[in-house]
């Protein structure tokens, strides 16, 4: 606690659940508007026909993909599918 009684702020710890070598399902647990900080190791992260990777080649490969969209953010209980 500092002077006048003002409570510092706790660090956080973001707990993510075990992944392994190729195709991985998960079910995010809250909002995520910073993919790359989660998923800058993935191969390639899928939401429906949405697509996520921080590989620029791979970004080129989903925008000229008929029906796949850039996956931007995630909402908490979207289900994903991420390859390592």
């Amino acid at each position: 606690m500092e002077e006048g009684g003002e409570v510092e702020p706790s660090p956080e710890l973001v707990l993510v659940p075990a992944r392994f070598p190729g195709w991985n399902r998960f079910t995010v647990g809250a909002a995520l508007a910073e993919l790359g900080a989660f998923f800058g190791d993935a191969e390639i992260v899928w939401k429906g026909n949405a697509a996520y990777s921080i590989n620029p080649t791979t970004v080129d490969l989903i925008g000229s993909t008929d029906g796949v969209t850039l996956l931007e953010s995630l909402e908490a209980d979207d289900e994903i599918w991420v390859k390592y």
